[in-house]
């Protein structure tokens, strides 16, 4: 009889045993991930990711849904609010790129932008942000943001400071900078956010002039740039619907010249110099019923152009800079259907036509106020570069 019980008791006792090592391995299976290792290795290694920047994403939600709120890895981003669209997204697209290179999740401080953008990134927006003193300010100033002429010893060793948290609010093109630096050109690689031959180029340039290797450095980042924007900046449903209704109608079966003109970089007679260079693209692709897509910041550019009447395509809603509340749905809808032209012509120093140009991922032709165009008399126009770039009439360069 006690042997009876004794083999009980050892069953219970075993049962016990049994279910403490399942409930441990199965409470360790689910435990968040230590927020100090964090990284692509933490990954699940055999999930099959058709596009690399899914792991991104990925490494981006573990660190939000994780419940441990100390030394979380997150970059604030919070656009000045007097910046324009193609600032703004500056600012974005170098926020991205610096948590994307510190393993670290992203938050966006952008008021009404969710109305119109669905990143796809989890839980991105968030109006509350502020800057917190336990977060590193990060200053991006550097003598070639916004230069004519580019230095190239101070493009080539930028990096982002070792911290945990950072704050980032500068409207500086800080992303072509960082990616000019071969340190970070292996995780660009691994989230195939460039090609390699992209940067073989870059790297293998001695026999290059400076202003040449300036140009392949700077692609660099043009490229990056372009796969952020398209893999991540979504629009919602709304107007996304809305540009695909007026790219079906008069996009689809046309060879569409897209052209910005920003006013506050220009004068009226600048006008007739965008005319010439769109009368030039058309004969460089061959083309001679081709369609105008005209985007401004002023109303009365459609009634300069009223001879050109039946060629011109225009957007919906109010034009205004994105500083105005109700101008908000007609800057995006302009900047995304300026990216679906087959070519395009910006104003220089222009960040939002540049912006449109870098979604697509071709580089624009553009002209430039009077004040500083010194174009070649027999070419009515050229596509952009980054070294002696497109200016503003005041001097400074679109990067």
């Amino acid at each position: 009889m006690k042997f009876y019980k004794l083999k009980f008791l050892l069953k219970i006792l075993f049962c016990i045993i049994l279910f403490k090592i399942i409930f441990y391995f199965k409470s360790k299976s689910k435990q968040e991930i230590t927020l100090e290792n964090v990284s692509l290795k933490t990954l699940e290694p055999n999930v099959h990711r058709i596009d690399p920047f899914d792991n991104y994403k990925e490494l981006h939600k573990l660190i939000l849904k994780s419940s441990k709120s100390i030394n979380k890895k997150i970059v604030i981003c919070k656009p000045v609010l007097y910046a324009g669209y193609g600032n703004k997204i500056y600012t974005v697209l170098s926020s991205l790129l610096i948590a994307i290179l510190t393993d670290s999740a992203i938050r966006i401080n952008w008021p009404k932008i969710n109305n119109y953008i669905q990143p796809t990134l989890l839980d991105i927006f968030d109006d509350s942000l502020q800057f917190y003193k336990d977060y590193f300010h990060l200053n991006s100033s550097n003598i070639n943001n916004y230069n004519y002429t580019k230095n190239y010893d101070e493009l080539i060793n930028n990096y982002i400071p070792e911290r945990t948290s950072i704050f980032f609010d500068d409207y500086n093109p800080y992303f072509f900078l960082l990616c000019a630096n071969k340190k970070y050109h292996s995780k660009l690689l691994s989230y195939d956010l460039v090609k390699q031959e992209t940067i073989d180029l870059a790297l293998y340039s001695q026999s290059l002039n400076k202003s040449d290797k300036i140009e392949r450095l700077y692609s660099i980042g043009f490229e990056v740039g372009s796969n952020l924007l398209n893999k991540f900046w979504h629009l919602g449903s709304n107007i996304q619907s809305d540009v695909d209704k007026i790219y079906n109608l008069y996009f689809k079966d046309n060879f569409v010249i897209g052209i910005q003109l920003r006013f506050l970089y220009l004068n009226v007679e600048d006008i007739a110099n965008f005319l010439e260079c769109a009368f030039f693209v058309e004969k460089m692709n061959r083309q001679n019923k081709s369609k105008y897509f005209i985007t401004s910041d002023n109303e009365t550019i459609y009634e300069m152009l009223s001879d050109y009447e039946e060629k011109i395509i225009r957007g919906r809603g109010k034009i205004g800079h994105i500083g105005e509340t109700d101008a908000y749905y007609r800057t995006i809808l302009d900047n995304e259907l300026l990216a679906k032209c087959n070519e395009i012509i910006i104003t220089g120093g222009s960040t939002f036509g540049f912006v449109a140009s870098m979604r697509k991922g071709i580089m624009p032709y553009y002209i430039e106020s009077f004040n500083v165009s010194n174009f070649n008399p027999n070419l009515p126009c050229k596509r952009a570069t980054f070294d002696y770039g497109p200016r503003t009439n005041g001097g400074f360069s679109v990067v």
